[in-house]
């Protein structure tokens, strides 16, 4: 069995779908403007299945610039924390990008990703929606 951006809705396919995300756009970067991403080892371990835990990729920006992107699925006030310590950990010179489907990006998530000493920015993505 595959699992395919919109198949009908079961509960086994609502699972982690942020890595759902993230392996569409590591196979397809320009989706967010990158030239390459390779999935990334997270700054916290997931436990397991069933909770939401966003992800990570890191890689080049059609500019050059290297870049650690966050993929997330659902409002979570906690992604931006999550994003600086993954960028913080994987690369810090790196630009941060979050990338969720456009009903999830919130304006007041975005306005805490501005007050980041090097403020992040959201891509919405509707691929998985």
């Amino acid at each position: 069995a595959r699992r395919v951006a919109g198949a009908q809705v079961h509960p086994l396919n609502q699972l982690a779908r942020e890595r759902m995300l993230r392996h569409l756009v590591c196979r397809s970067p320009q989706l967010v403007g990158a030239k390459n991403l390779q999935a990334a080892q997270p700054p916290i371990a997931r436990t397991n299945l069933k909770d939401v835990v966003p992800c990570c990729a890191v890689g080049e920006a059609e500019t050059g610039e290297k870049i650690v992107v966050v993929f997330s699925v659902g409002v979570d006030p906690d992604v931006v924390s999550y994003g600086a310590d993954a960028r913080g950990q994987l690369n810090s010179s790196a630009e941060l990008i979050f990338v969720m489907p456009t009903r999830d990006i919130v304006p007041a998530v975005e306005r805490v990703a501005q007050m980041l000493r090097r403020p992040a920015r959201f891509i919405g993505l509707d691929a998985i929606a």
